[in-house]
């Protein structure tokens, strides 16, 4: 579940775009702020550019977050730029002057600390972290296994990194993106495109640890705790 406003001039939730607001670039500022106290109990998530309002992006009933243990947390996904985050006050605990006026009734986040939700804390040391590797041929039960494993042991917070995942990541209002066009998942370009997530999971891999598939074994990933599981089909 997240909620972003994109610089094309878009709002998203659930990989489905609308139109919002104004486009932004290179040294524009926007202003991310959520109202916990919007009328029908709801919480209304906006936004601003250099200060300027541009109305309210989503309206969620609050039985939806706190009632399924979801909390909000500010996030900024970026590609080959340079950011500068301003929540109210710097790591230091100094206080940092606002690049625009608040809107009325609204706080900086590091005002808010003491009612904050804490996320996830990252394992103490390296050796407390685990890769694990799936092998096997397509539709032999990786995915279905990997999954149920995460939903065991979600205390863990594995990331699943899969063809069919990023595949899936890589929809734009229940499409596949390819640029410039938009397909569907009947396109005849969707074996193509595969093929592309294919490959290009394979050069992440290769960077992040080197395998043996001789022997189905991962070497050391930087003292992580890693295993390889492989799957043989029955027929």
């Amino acid at each position: 579940m997240s909620y972003c406003y994109s610089n094309l001039s878009k709002k998203a939730n659930n990989s489905a775009f609308e139109d919002y607001g104004a486009a932004f670039t290179k040294d524009d500022v926007i202003s991310a702020m959520i109202d916990f106290e919007a009328a029908n109990n709801n919480v209304e998530i906006s936004f601003a550019k250099n200060g300027e309002a541009q109305g309210v992006a989503f309206s969620v009933p609050k039985a939806d977050l706190a009632g399924q243990g979801h909390a909000l947390f500010p996030h900024i996904s970026v590609r080959n730029v340079k950011i500068e985050a301003n929540f109210g006050k710097d790591k230091a605990g100094n206080v940092k002057e606002n690049w625009f006026p608040l809107p009325e009734g609204f706080k900086m986040a590091a005002e808010q600390i003491e009612i904050a939700q804490r996320g996830f804390l990252r394992p103490e040391k390296r050796d407390d972290c685990e890769v694990i590797m799936m092998v096997g041929l397509p539709g032999c039960g990786k995915t279905t296994w990997a999954t149920k494993h995460m939903e065991e042991n979600f205390d863990k917070h594995f990331n699943l990194i899969g063809t069919s995942n990023l595949l899936d990541r890589m929809k734009v209002n229940m499409h596949f993106k390819l640029n410039p066009d938009f397909i569907t998942l009947e396109g005849e370009s969707l074996d193509f495109q595969a093929e592309k997530v294919i490959k290009f999971h394979g050069k992440v891999l290769q960077r992040s640890f080197e395998v043996n598939i001789e022997s189905l074994k991962c070497f050391d990933f930087h003292r992580f705790r890693d295993s390889a599981l492989s799957f043989v089909n029955s027929s």
